[in-house]
């Protein structure tokens, strides 16, 4: 832990390839969409397998010569003549969805052609391989485990993100699914009570201290954030409750909040002050859609193809404010009313 550790592990990049993207959003400056683009890159050749993202590449030794020098510590000249880290080949569930929600990210905000292809292609992967009526296998292999709580908070953040950017129902439909399956089978307390209610991280048995389940503070955030998405795509008000439950379970917990506090502040702050929601007439690819998308404020909601008045090419919602909007330049005009 004192040195630096030169894994390349796919979630570590899909997760900066989301805050660049969201950075490059709020201030057009390229210094942030630069080294996301080049992570874009470096996801679809390194550690593209074919039909999903790898899982990870190694720091340097190979089986051939486990003593070589790490790899990215030599010299350009050295390092070209050096046989590349090992790629370990196997798609997790919670790193591809990180890397689908990241790519389609970079996608909104820059038509990004490249993004959008490989997102689609691993989400395809992710629904046709690794889930089922809703529930989640880790990898594929007989001894995955299924119903993590990293794999659904990401999986569930991926598809309402794919509903959004691509205009996808059927992630949406998928999205419910995943959902229903962590609130049924990864909450603590009685479905039915509306109190602080948080989510376990995996089944309560099974090898190991699977059965002593854990409450990570990290995948609640991610879960609970995602739930407010969800939320407001369907206009079902049950996944705002569960949001509300996973968040206020942690209330009393600051004084023990590490890093995490960040995500955890997030979902927190998208429940006590609601997210701005654009409704969009138009379906998902319209000028009027992708200026929706770009509208520098990554906590936003965006509804293509939404059942609108007719004649209402736009709407903005925050709060109990709304406005209307036809254009893309008078998208951009409403925001900053609204906010006034």
């Amino acid at each position: 832990w004192s040195g630096v550790h030169h894994e390349k592990l796919l979630s570590t990049n899909a997760a900066l390839v989301r805050a660049f993207a969201n950075a490059y959003l709020h201030t057009g400056d390229d210094t942030y969409r630069d080294p996301a683009e080049r992570t874009v890159e470096y996801l679809t050749t390194t550690l593209w397998n074919g039909t999903a993202f790898a899982g990870s590449q190694a720091p340097g030794a190979s089986d051939d010569d486990p003593d070589v020098s790490d790899y990215y510590s030599l010299d350009p000249s050295d390092r070209e003549a050096a046989d590349p880290p090992t790629v370990d080949p196997t798609a997790f569930a919670d790193g591809n969805a990180m890397a689908v929600d990241a790519l389609l990210t970079v996608h909104a905000y820059t038509d990004d052609e490249r993004a959008r292809t490989y997102a689609e292609r691993a989400l395809d992967y992710l629904l046709s391989e690794l889930v089922e009526d809703g529930h989640v296998r880790h990898f594929d292999g007989d001894d995955a485990e299924t119903d993590l709580l990293a794999d659904h908070a990401h999986l569930l953040s991926a598809l309402t993100t794919a509903r959004q950017v691509l205009g996808d129902d059927a992630a949406l439909d998928a999205a419910r699914e995943v959902a229903d399956v962590a609130l049924d089978e990864l909450r603590t307390g009685d479905p039915d009570d509306a109190g602080p209610s948080a989510f376990v991280d995996g089944p309560r048995e099974g090898p190991g201290l699977l059965d002593r389940p854990l409450r990570p503070l990290d995948h609640n955030a991610e879960m609970a954030d995602a739930l407010v998405d969800l939320a407001l795509l369907t206009g079902e008000d049950r996944y705002r409750e569960a949001a509300e439950g996973a968040v206020a379970a942690f209330a009393d917990a600051a004084d023990r909040f590490g890093v995490q506090v960040a995500a955890y502040a997030t979902a927190a702050a998208r429940l006590c002050r609601d997210p701005l929601v654009v409704e969009v007439a138009d379906e998902a690819g319209s000028d009027l859609h992708r200026a929706a998308l770009r509208v520098a404020d990554h906590e936003k909601v965006v509804v293509p193809d939404a059942d609108l008045e007719p004649g209402t090419a736009a709407l903005l919602v925050e709060g109990e404010r709304s406005e209307l909007a036809e254009t893309p330049e008078e998208l951009s005009e409403r925001v900053a009313r609204l906010r006034e």
